[in-house]
């Protein structure tokens, strides 16, 4: 999952940081994960607690949604082809006008997106996936192009990489 209403979320930040009040979407994400198919799974995101938001890829072994949601947008949910890398950042693909949209921060995103493609197709196991994106940096960790970041504004808080072929 990845934010499209990145104004709310870096809001959101301050108010974990300083409050200590829980996102909302961590229960969301939870709630997908613990469905025990991909008709649930799509079900829960659309619909618990208002819905997963932002961008979301959705699998199990056989099957792959990308799913991307927002406050101002109905749930939209579509089936990718097979055999493909997915990437999703921080600007819409379905809604154009969610997420980062022009500027400096649209740049980021969109190059942060063509960076984790670029090194990823080279992944030969699912284990190489967290070191390519970890390791593949520019200049450390507070480059706004990097696909793992800790910048003055915004950081990475999570990535999983699951193998949905693996049994257990």
């Amino acid at each position: 999952n990845s934010a499209l209403q990145v104004n709310r979320d870096e809001a959101e930040k301050v108010v974990v940081k300083t409050v200590g009040k829980k996102s909302k979407d961590g229960p969301r994400i939870l709630k997908v994960l613990e469905c025990k198919n991909l008709k649930d799974a799509l079900e829960a995101a659309k619909t618990y607690e208002g819905g997963l938001k932002g961008h979301s890829i959705i699998a199990d072994k056989d099957t792959t949604y990308g799913v991307e949601g927002t406050s101002k947008h109905d749930f939209h949910s579509q089936k990718l082809p097979e055999n493909k890398l997915y990437v999703r950042t921080n600007h819409g693909i379905h809604y154009d006008d969610s997420g980062y949209v022009e500027g400096p921060d649209y740049d980021s995103s969109v190059i942060r997106r063509d960076r984790a493609k670029k090194f990823l197709s080279r992944a030969e196991s699912v284990e190489d996936v967290a070191p390519i994106l970890v390791h593949n940096r520019i200049n450390g960790f507070d480059h706004p192009n990097n696909m793992v970041r800790r910048t003055k504004n915004m950081s990475t808080t999570s990535q999983m990489v699951l193998d949905l072929d693996a049994k257990g």
